[in-house]
């Protein structure tokens, strides 16, 4: 944990960690999980931003960093879950707001659940490659 300024001067900033290009794109998604019991948690919700394989969402779900879900893609009129489009993500960060918890997920494997065509991210000169 970096705890002094110097230090955090040096830490490249979320915009220069990111791989991925953000999109301000909103789908309707339905969030499946377990929750601390082991019993199937699920919520209908929206994206606030996609990337290829991750997304931001609002959820009142109790989901904790680390967590695995599973979110689907819905249609607006669907009451099921469109299953061919679906994918495992695990949630990477979250946040609390007064109108639920902002969550930040990565997919972990498979294609990317979008249909969409992203432009590719440039890196900033400083930021080294790995």
């Amino acid at each position: 944990m970096i705890t002094n300024r110097d230090q955090i001067a040096k830490e490249p900033s979320a915009i220069d960690r990111r791989k991925e290009k953000r999109v301000n794109l909103t789908f309707s998604i339905a969030i499946s999980a377990f929750s601390r019991n082991g019993d199937p948690i699920t919520e209908r919700t929206r994206t606030i931003d996609i990337s290829e394989y991750g997304c931001r969402f609002v959820t009142c779900l109790p989901l904790e960093r680390v967590d695995f879900l599973s979110i689907a893609l819905v249609g607006l009129d669907e009451i099921e879950t469109a299953q061919e489009k679906l994918g495992r993500f695990e949630v990477r960060w979250t946040t609390e707001e007064p109108k639920g918890k902002i969550i930040g997920a990565r997919q972990t494997e498979g294609d990317t659940l979008w249909d969409v065509s992203f432009p590719r991210f440039k890196r900033s000169p400083n930021t080294s490659s790995k």
